[in-house]
C-alpha cells in the first residue's frame, strides 16, 4: 500500500527581522514534527525583505528552495502561497500588505500588536468577506493561547472584562526589574537578547 501524499501548505513571509528569523528556524527545524501533528507539510517558499543584510543568514539546502524578493507584492500575488506571515511590525505598510493578502484569498498570520490594535476591525471584516482567517494570537500575551480558547472552549462564557498587562514582553521586563532589581534598560536588553523584543525598534514590544 502506497503512502498517502501529504497535503502541502505554502507560506510566504513578509519581513525577516529578529522575530521572523526565529519563526523561520522553528518551522525549518520542526518540519517533520509539525507534519505529524497536523497531517500537512508546511513549506516556506517565499520571503520578502527590503534589507538584504537580514537575508544573509539564509543558507543551506532549505534556503535554496526559497524565493527571495524586496517586494511584498510578489508574495500575496503568488497563487502558490496559501498563508502570508506578516512580521514587519507597525501599521504602515503592514496594513496595506495584510489587506491585499486577505483580498487575494490568503490566510494571514501576524504578531503585529500595533496593527491589530489600530486596524483590527477593518482587517477582520475583510477576512470574513473573503472567506479567510486572520490569525493574531502571536500578538497577544506573548503567544500564550488565549484567543483560541475564547473562540472555542470558552465561547459559551460571558466575559465582561480582562484586566492586566496583556503584553508578554512588558510583563517579562517588569518582573525582571522587580525581582532582580534591574534598570529598565538592562531588563529590555536581556529581553532583546532572548528574542522577546525586537533589537532594531523595541518600542511596540514594550508599550
Amino acid at each position: 500500500m502506497k503512502d498517502e501524499i501529504m497535503e502541502k501548505v505554502n507560506i510566504g513571509m513578509v519581513g525577516f527581522g529578529y522575530i521572523a528569523h526565529g519563526v523561520f528556524e522553528l518551522i525549518s527545524k520542526q518540519k517533520e514534527y509539525i507534519a505529524k501533528k497536523i497531517g500537512k507539510e508546511i513549506n516556506i517558499i517565499r520571503i520578502a525583505e527590503k534589507d538584504s543584510e537580514k537575508l544573509k543568514s539564509l543558507s543551506g539546502e532549505v534556503a535554496s528552495t526559497i524565493k527571495v524578493s524586496h517586494d511584498a507584492a510578489v508574495i500575496y500575488n503568488d497563487p502558490e502561497v496559501d498563508i502570508v506571515v506578516e512580521l514587519i511590525g507597525g501599521v504602515d505598510p503592514a496594513y496595506d500588505i495584510v489587506m491585499k493578502s486577505l483580498k487575494a484569498g490568503k490566510y494571514v498570520v501576524t504578531a503585529n500588536k500595533d496593527l491589530i490594535a489600530n486596524k483590527g476591525g477593518d482587517i477582520h471584516r475583510t477576512a470574513e468577506a473573503n472567506d479567510v482567517d486572520i490569525l493574531f494570537e502571536a500578538s497577544v500575551l506573548g503567544g500564550i493561547p488565549i484567543v483560541g480558547p475564547l473562540k472555542t472552549t470558552l465561547a459559551s462564557d460571558k466575559i465582561y472584562k480582562i484586566v492586566g498587562i496583556v503584553n508578554g514582553t512588558t510583563n517579562y521586563i517588569l518582573t525582571r526589574m522587580e525581582k532582580d532589581d534591574l534598570s529598565f534598560e538592562k531588563a529590555l536588553s536581556i529581553a532583546q537578547d532572548l528574542g522577546y523584543a525586537e533589537k532594531a525598534n523595541p518600542f511596540f514590544d514594550c508599550f
